[in-house]
């Protein structure tokens, strides 16, 4: 048995997966071609409804993904391998999410990409170009924008804000209202959070814990102990 009421893709109702709370999830099959990559009769992932998929552009949802509650992919945005969205999550633009899990109210969209383990949730937002992906966590209010990457074990929450060409990884950790941004790099255990900003070309690795109002952005290298 199959439903849809739309023109895109249909709900296989004799294959699904139930969570302990009752909530059933939905494989799902295309009915139409959707760019270079899905063709009419391909299975998707699964949904637990028809509000989880946008009817509409390219949007999809592949493999083992599992889209569910409030949680919607939409415009060109994918989710593939075995991500989870869901909560009242967004994934749209041309977002992609693969092997990893967003909920909350958390948006991914533009081109960002969030993968390989990587988690993001609360009101957290990734946008433009932006990268998040190994076990980074990105949550709260936090904001990862423009070529930023967040990646290893690095987490990045509060208010903060990631943005330009900057990197944070390792066992990294930016709060409060901290911001990393234009060419800075910011790894190993070093904590960043106030309302420090780290910016330039500027380097910091070590076990610094930085915060107030504190601006940095000479050029150089620095580890602080």
């Amino acid at each position: 048995m199959v439903t849809h009421t739309n023109n895109k893709y249909e709900l296989i109702e004799s294959d699904t997966i139930e969570f302990e709370d009752g909530t059933i999830l939905r494989w799902i099959r295309a009915l139409m071609q959707l760019g270079q990559s899905v063709f009419p009769g391909d299975l998707g992932g699964y949904l637990e409804s028809e509000r989880n998929l946008d009817p509409e552009g390219l949007a999809w949802v592949y493999d083992d993904a599992r889209v569910y509650g409030e949680a919607r992919i939409s415009e060109n945005a994918r989710a593939a391998f075995n991500t989870r969205v869901h909560g009242n999550a967004q994934i749209l633009g041309d977002a992609s999410v693969d092997l990893a899990e967003v909920y909350g109210n958390a948006q991914i969209k533009d081109n960002a990409q969030v993968f390989d383990d990587a988690l993001v949730h609360g009101h957290a937002v990734i946008a433009g170009n932006a990268q998040v992906y190994g076990q980074a966590e990105v949550y709260g209010s936090a904001q990862v924008m423009d070529n930023a990457q967040i990646l290893g074990n690095a987490r990045i929450h509060g208010k903060a804000k990631v943005s330009g060409n900057a990197r944070v990884f390792g066992d990294a950790e930016i709060h409060e209202s901290a911001h990393i941004y234009d060419n800075a790099r910011v790894y190993e255990s070093v904590v960043v959070h106030g309302r420090t900003k780290i910016y330039g070309n500027f380097v910091l690795s070590g076990t610094a814990d930085l915060g107030g109002d504190l601006s940095i952005s000479r050029n150089g290298f620095t580890i602080l102990q």
